[in-house]
């Protein structure tokens, strides 16, 4: 009887937390994006301007770098909700052209900013996280033809376990303790 009054609990507590979802690195922060130091040159996609962008569920924050009066000069810039960044060569560049990342509300703090890919493009970004909280992406020696990429992706700083996951985890040792018990 002990153990079917444990495994109705184990059921019912697995229930509650079956519809539980996990949050997205980036869900719910905000970004804002600068180019050599300054937010006039970079925007969204509507245009030039709009430095900072509230990342929401569902939606990933793209920017346009690189705009000289009004018209798209260099790059674009697509941060998806796991951290993934991705650069896309509009035309070729020359010159500095250093991107910073600027997060608030993040949920966990950043750890670092990894190259993944940058094989259709010549020369050698550099990712790094700045602090915590900021990345930066320097691209001035990298250069492409028409529509080369360049990928990276953040670290993070290992997420605390949620007291839910570990009440779970705690109802699962207590069972094992009781069937050992009874056995």
């Amino acid at each position: 009887m002990m153990i079917r009054k444990a495994l109705l609990g184990a059921a019912i507590a697995a229930s509650m937390f079956a519809g539980e979802t996990w949050a997205l690195p980036l869900a719910g922060t905000t970004v804002t994006a600068n180019l050599n130091g300054s937010g006039s040159e970079v925007g969204t996609v509507d245009g030039p301007g709009n430095n900072t962008i509230a990342v929401t569920d569902g939606i990933d924050p793209e920017f346009v770098a690189g705009y000289v009066d009004g018209a798209l000069t260099a790059m674009y810039v697509d941060i998806g909700l796991d951290g993934v960044f991705t650069f896309y060569a509009n035309r070729v560049f020359t010159g500095p052209f250093f991107l910073t990342f600027d997060f608030t509300s993040l949920n966990s703090e950043i750890t670092g900013f990894v190259l993944d890919d940058a094989s259709t493009v010549s020369g050698t970004p550099a990712l790094s996280a700045i602090d915590g909280d900021s990345v930066s992406a320097d691209l001035s020696t990298v250069t492409s033809s028409e529509f080369g990429t360049v990928t990276g992706h953040l670290t993070f700083a290992a997420e605390v376990p949620e007291p839910s996951s570990i009440a779970l985890l705690g109802l699962g040792v207590a069972m094992l303790g009781l069937r050992r018990r009874k056995s």
